[in-house]
């Protein structure tokens, strides 16, 4: 897949996503961690995971700075509880195998043109 466009900060812009649902849920697994394998353009973005317990608006998520071809590792510490950027506290703790959507988000609001291609996604 590939996520590319113009990142505006007209309309109290500055960011911009794209999320995948989870057609079938995870088998009851214990999983450890999380594979991404992208090629990117050097901005920093960030994977978000969202069980389906979640309120509106709040996942987890992990950041990563991208550079050409690369694999990210992230395991559930990796990740942390956030509302529009801000730190969320009282949920119950991410479990991998509770997930059932998956999102990229660049919000560094810097106004440009954006570009990151994803490879694959691994849960294991």
């Amino acid at each position: 897949m590939e996520f590319f466009g113009d990142l505006s900060l007209d309309n109290n812009g500055g960011f911009s996503s794209v999320e995948f649902s989870l057609v079938n849920a995870l088998p009851e697994h214990t999983f450890q961690q999380l594979r991404l394998t992208v090629a990117g353009d050097g901005r920093r973005y960030q994977l978000k995971l969202k069980p389906a317990n979640l309120p509106n608006g709040v996942a987890f998520a992990a950041g990563f700075d991208t550079t050409d071809n690369q694999t990210f590792q992230f395991t559930l510490s990796d990740f942390s509880p956030r509302y529009r950027g801000r730190q969320v506290t009282g949920l119950a703790p991410l479990r991998f195998a509770d997930i059932n959507q998956i999102s990229i988000m660049l919000a560094d609001k810097t106004a440009a043109a954006f570009n990151i291609k994803l490879f694959s996604i691994q849960i294991d």
